[in-house]
């Protein structure tokens, strides 16, 4: 941290592309992600497996810096080489708490990442929390961006797209994208 206060820059990358937010992210160094945060580093900044901070945090439990990450910016539904996003992360993980949070942040059900079905199906199985069920429950409608109960679109999810509406009426007024 001293090296900062000589004038370094917070996000200079090693030969994996991690930063040193992706370090303290890691560690649970909640002193040192402020800091970084607070000297400019950037907080979307990906790995070469295209893992962010705020993935690393998720996955290694760190609710404190999950939270401060999604409060300086950090992409909610940011997803990885492998496709997989921070909710399947704290899905996969049981880590309801996280997903609760990330979902309070905008995120939504990627289908198809997360291994042993989608982040909903395997939080079921993890944990009986209704909180954690509910939330999971309401994703963002593609047309109007509501938080409700959206019908995903059979045909675009199995072309790989993350379409789904809350009405009838919402799909109608987002055909062009429905379509493409």
């Amino acid at each position: 941290l001293w090296m900062l206060g000589a004038g370094a820059k917070a996000d200079v990358q090693d030969k994996d592309g991690w930063t040193a937010l992706h370090a303290a992210a890691m560690e649970g160094r909640f002193d040192v992600v402020s800091v970084l945060l607070a000297a400019g580093a950037e907080v979307n900044k990906a790995d070469e497996d295209v893992c962010t901070p705020l993935q690393t945090a998720v996955k290694k439990g760190h609710g404190e810096i999950v939270s401060t990450l999604l409060g300086a910016g950090a992409e909610v539904n940011k997803k990885s080489k492998d496709g997989v996003t921070p909710l399947a992360i704290a899905a996969n993980h049981g880590r309801s708490e996280l997903v609760r949070q990330l979902v309070k942040h905008g995120a939504v059900e990627t289908p198809g990442v997360t291994p042993g079905g989608t982040a909903y199906e395997r939080m079921e199985e993890l944990t009986a929390d209704p909180e954690t069920h509910a939330a999971l429950a309401l994703q963002r409608c593609t047309a109007c961006g509501e938080l409700c109960k959206v019908r995903w679109c059979p045909r675009c999810r199995k072309a790989g797209r993350d379409v789904g509406y809350c009405s009838d009426a919402c799909q109608r007024t987002d055909w062009a994208t429905h379509e493409a």
